[in-house]
C-alpha cells in the first residue's frame, strides 16, 4: 500500500495538496483523475511513499484517506517540466497546480490527449552526447527575411545531428507563415500547432509527436510551449517582444520566462529573435548573460522611408476638423491610382478610447480593472447598430451609458480618436473602398485571414487597421501612414517609448515605399528638414528614421538604471478598491504581511465614493525571497496581485 500526495490542476483555485492511498506507486509528475467531494478532477502526483513508513502520521490524521482508482498508462511529465512549474509558481506567487493548469494545453492536462512518450530519459544533445551542459541563450536581431534564413540553417544543422527544433511564434497566423517559410523539403518532418486546429488536426499532431524515427521541426504557439520530446535540442522564440507571450488571464504568466527556466533544466539552446528585441533582452546580451547570434547591427537597414508630417492644426474651434494632411491624402490617391497597396495604422480601437462627462469630468471606467472604457460601434446579429463600452484589459463589455453615473448629466463626450472614427473620416476623402481591420470586423481567425489575403493579393487596395492587422499585411506594402503617432506615445505603460519605436520599425520593414508619421511634434518645416538635412524634431522619430536602435538602447538602459525600472528592478503591483475605511484595512493587512518589505502606496482613480489604490513593490532582480510567494498567496482576494506588470498607473 502506498500514500500518494497530489496537487489539483485547476484555475484560480487555492486548493492545496491532497492525500490518497493506492496500490500503485505512481511516479512524481503522473497525471491522474482523483475524487474530490462528488466529482473527478485532474491532478498531478508530487510524492508517493510506502504506507508503513508513515504509520505514525497516519495514526494522527483526523480524517480517513480515500482510495485512488486504478489508472493504467497514465501520462507523466518529465522532471524538467515539474521543476519548471515549481520555479514559475514561486515567481508568480501561485501553487504548482495553478502553474501547470496555465501552462499545459487543456486536452493534455485533462487527460483527453496524450503527452508525447519519451523512450529515453536522457537528453540527446545536438552533438550526439547525453551530457547536460549549461543553457546556451542567444539573441538574434535581424530583419524577418534574415531571421528566416538563419532559422532554416539552424534547423538543417540540428537535423544532421539528430536533434529536433521547436520554434515558438506569438500568434496562429505567424505560426502558419513560419511553416510556409521553413518547411520546404521537410514537410513530412514539420509539425505545426496553433489555436485553430480542428480535433482531427490535433490527433494528427499527437501522432506526429509520438513518432521518434526522425527529428522534427515543431512550430507552435504559447499555448503549447512545453513540448515534451527528449530530442528537442533548440528552442527559438520568434518575435520575442510580442505582448502575446504574456497570458491575458491570471496569473499572467510570461511564456518567455517559462522557456528560459525550462532551457536551464534541459540544457536546450534558447534563441530570442526579433527585429527589435526588448530592452531587458538587449541588456542581458550586453553584460554577456546572453550571447549574440550572428552580428547585432548598430543601425537597421529597412526598405521603408520614414517621413514625419505635421498634423492639421485648428487655430480656433470655428475651423473644420481635419484628421489627414493634404500631402498624405494626395499620396494615398496617387499610390492607389498606380496600383499600390496602402496601409493606415490607427493606435486606438473603437470610436474613442475615452468617454467623459462634460459637466463633472467623470471618466467612465471599468470597475474590474480601473481602465477607461473604449466606446465601440458594433452590430447585433439582426443588423441593428449598437454602441458598447469595452475594457481592453479585462475584456468586459457593457452597453454604452447615455448619462453620467456620477452627476446624472446627459452631456457625455468622446475623447480621442479611435479607428472607427478614423474610418468615418477617411471614407469622406478617398474614392477607393476601405478595408477595416479591427476586432469588430476580424472577429474570427478565418475572417482575419480573409481580410489579410484580400489586401495582399489585390492591387489598388486600402486597409485601415490596428496593431492586430500587422501580422496579416505582408511585406509588400507600398505606402503606410501612422494616422496619429502621438497616440502611440500616450500609452499608459512604462514601455511606451520602446513600443512606439518597435511599431514604427515594423512598418518600415513591411513597406517598400514611404511611411508617413502624422504628429503634432513635427514643425512646419519637418518634411524639408527630414529629407534635406537629416534632422528631426522628435527624438524617437529620429531614431526610427535612421534605424539607430543602438542609440535607443544606450539611452533607455541608462534611464531605467537611473530610475530603477526593469531590468534593474522587478515590480510587483498590488491593487485594491474601496471606501477610505476599506482602503485603510487593506493597507494594514499589506503592511503587516510584507513586514520589512516597504511598498510605495499611491492612488489610482476615484470612482463615485470608492478609490482605486496601488502598492508597488520594487525588488532587486537577483534577490531570492522564499517567503514572498507564500505571503502573496495569503493576501485577501480583494487585493489583486500582478507580477511584472507592464502598467503601474
Amino acid at each position: 500500500m502506498f500514500i500518494v500526495r497530489i496537487i489539483p490542476l485547476q484555475k484560480g483555485g487555492h486548493l492545496g495538496e491532497l492525500t490518497y492511498f493506492s496500490r500503485t506507486p505512481y511516479e512524481p509528475g503522473t497525471f491522474l483523475q482523483v475524487p474530490v467531494r462528488n466529482r473527478m478532477i485532474s491532478a498531478m502526483v508530487i510524492e508517493t511513499s510506502p504506507a508503513p513508513a508513515l504509520k505514525s502520521a497516519l495514526r494522527n490524521m483526523t480524517f480517513s484517506l480515500k482510495k485512488l482508482p486504478e489508472q493504467e498508462h497514465a501520462p507523466q511529465l518529465s522532471p524538467a517540466t515539474i521543476i519548471t512549474a515549481e520555479s514559475v509558481a514561486a515567481h508568480y506567487g501561485i501553487t504548482v497546480g495553478e502553474a501547470l493548469f496555465a501552462l499545459l494545453p487543456s486536452g493534455i492536462r485533462d487527460g483527453e490527449r496524450p503527452l508525447p512518450f519519451t523512450p529515453n530519459a536522457k537528453i540527446i544533445r545536438a552533438d550526439g552526447s547525453t551530457a547536460l551542459p549549461e543553457a546556451d541563450i542567444r539573441v538574434l536581431q535581424a530583419t524577418q527575411s534574415e531571421r528566416t534564413r538563419i532559422y532554416r540553417t539552424l534547423v538543417r544543422e540540428s537535423f544532421a545531428r539528430g536533434g529536433s527544433v521547436m520554434i515558438l511564434a506569438p500568434t496562429s497566423v505567424e505560426v502558419t507563415e513560419l511553416e510556409k517559410a521553413l518547411s520546404g523539403g521537410i514537410e513530412d518532418r514539420t509539425i505545426s500547432i496553433h489555436a485553430n486546429l480542428t480535433p482531427k488536426g490535433l490527433r494528427t499532431v499527437d501522432a506526429k509527436l509520438q513518432e521518434f524515427a526522425t527529428p522534427k521541426l515543431i512550430i507552435t504557439y504559447p499555448g503549447y510551449a512545453l513540448v515534451e520530446r527528449h530530442d528537442v535540442v533548440m528552442t527559438i522564440i520568434e518575435h520575442e517582444r510580442s505582448a502575446h507571450y504574456v497570458a491575458r488571464t491570471y496569473p499572467h504568466i510570461d511564456v518567455r520566462n517559462v522557456l528560459r527556466i525550462h532551457a536551464e533544466q534541459t540544457g536546450r539552446t534558447l534563441i530570442y529573435g526579433d527585429l527589435f528585441p526588448r530592452v531587458e533582452t538587449e541588456h542581458l546580451r550586453r553584460i554577456e548573460t546572453y550571447q549574440t547570434l550572428d552580428e547585432t547591427p548598430k543601425r537597421l537597414a529597412l526598405p521603408g522611408k520614414l517621413v514625419a508630417v505635421a498634423k492639421p492644426h485648428r487655430s480656433s474651434n470655428a475651423e473644420p476638423f481635419e484628421l489627414f494632411s493634404k500631402r498624405v491624402l494626395d499620396t494615398i490617391e496617387k499610390t492607389l491610382h498606380d496600383g499600390g497597396r496602402v496601409f493606415l495604422f490607427a493606435a486606438r480601437r473603437g470610436l474613442a478610447p475615452v468617454v467623459t462627462c462634460v459637466d463633472c469630468g467623470y471618466v467612465f471606467r471599468s470597475p474590474q480593472s480601473g481602465a477607461p472604457y473604449s466606446l465601440v460601434r458594433t452590430k447585433r446579429s439582426d443588423g441593428e447598430e449598437i454602441r458598447l463600452f469595452i475594457d481592453g484589459v479585462s475584456g468586459e463589455r457593457i452597453p454604452a451609458a447615455d448619462h453620467c453615473a456620477h452627476c446624472g448629466s446627459w452631456r457625455i463626450r468622446e475623447r480621442g480618436i479611435g479607428i472607427q472614427s478614423v474610418y468615418d473620416e477617411l471614407i469622406k476623402h478617398v474614392k477607393h473602398p476601405v478595408i477595416l481591420f479591427d476586432h469588430t470586423t476580424a472577429n474570427t481567425a478565418k475572417r482575419a485571414r480573409y481580410l489579410g489575403d484580400r489586401f495582399r493579393n489585390s492591387p489598388s487596395t486600402l486597409l485601415l487597421g490596428t496593431s492586430m492587422a500587422l501580422p496579416y499585411i505582408g511585406n509588400d506594402v507600398t505606402l503606410s501612414v501612422i494616422v496619429n503617432t502621438d497616440a502611440l506615445r500616450a500609452t499608459p505603460t512604462w514601455r511606451a517609448q520602446e513600443d512606439m519605436l518597435a511599431t514604427i520599425l515594423t512598418l518600415r520593414e513591411k513597406t517598400h515605399g514611404t511611411v508617413f508619421a502624422q504628429t503634432q511634434h513635427a514643425a512646419k518645416n519637418t518634411i524639408a528638414s527630414a529629407e534635406k538635412k537629416d534632422e528631426e524634431p522628435d527624438d524617437i522619430l529620429d531614431i526610427a528614421r535612421l534605424g539607430a536602435t543602438e542609440r535607443f538602447y544606450e539611452e533607455e538602459i541608462a534611464a531605467r538604471k537611473s530610475f530603477g525600472y526593469p531590468p534593474f528592478a522587478r515590480f510587483i503591483l498590488l491593487s485594491y478598491r474601496g471606501t477610505p475605511e476599506e482602503i485603510a484595512m487593506h493597507e494594514t493587512i499589506i503592511k503587516d504581511r510584507l513586514g520589512t518589505r516597504k511598498p510605495f502606496f499611491y492612488n489610482g482613480q476615484f470612482d463615485g465614493g470608492t478609490t482605486l489604490r496601488h502598492a508597488l513593490l520594487r525588488l532587486k532582480p537577483e534577490s531570492i525571497d522564499t517567503k514572498l510567494p507564500l505571503i502573496i498567496q495569503s493576501l485577501p482576494r480583494e487585493i489583486t496581485v500582478t507580477i511584472d506588470p507592464e502598467r503601474i498607473i
